[in-house]
């Protein structure tokens, strides 16, 4: 019962979707939160390779959160000073965590390259609701607080350092996305 309620504000999410958007876009974002409440769910459960299925399940989130983006604006890929900042947080986490990872090695690779692609399309974005870029840019910090947390060192109030920026994250996303169709529409 105990990963019900890990996954109640997601759950949430999905309501407020479902009755704010409709069409293509709307699928596309529930399925974005569908399989975030599904990790959630599985990273909660006390099972073998937990955290393996939670993971997978979160990579397709993040290739569901990609599609938006990319169905939003066309990501142009400009070079500035955020840009080459995060690669280069990306490049400094992936050499702090991917030597620690042991078998987990390419699951915990291929899930660091989509949320990196997923932040970086955001950055790319002209013109958009910067609460797009905002809430990715979260979900980062708040796997990077995960990828320390079980990989490298333990993380004091590892617990509630994740699961708010995670919520924060999820939130943002939803209401730049939400905002930035009904701004379309107008």
């Amino acid at each position: 019962m105990q990963y019900l309620h890990k996954a109640l504000p997601i759950f949430m999410l999905i309501g407020f979707v479902w009755f704010s958007l409709a069409g293509k876009f709307r699928l596309l974002l529930l399925g974005a939160l569908a399989f975030s409440a599904a990790g959630d769910i599985l990273l909660a459960l006390p099972i073998n390779n937990s955290f393996v299925f939670g993971l997978s399940a979160f990579f397709v989130a993040h290739v569901f959160y990609l599609f938006l983006i990319c169905h939003y604006k066309k990501p142009t890929f400009a070079a500035n000073k955020m840009t080459l900042s995060f690669v280069t947080y990306f490049i400094v986490m992936m050499a702090f965590v991917l030597p620690k990872t042991d078998t987990l090695l390419i699951p915990v690779l291929f899930y660091m390259l989509v949320i990196f692609a997923m932040a970086m399309s955001t950055l790319g974005l002209k013109n958009q609701n910067p609460l797009i870029t905002l809430g990715a840019l979260t979900f980062v910090v708040s796997d990077s607080i995960i990828a320390t947390n079980k990989f490298v060192v333990t993380v004091p109030a590892e617990g509630v350092s994740i699961m708010t920026t995670y919520y924060l994250a999820q939130v943002l996303l939803v209401m730049g996305f939400v905002k930035g169709q009904k701004k379309a529409r107008i």
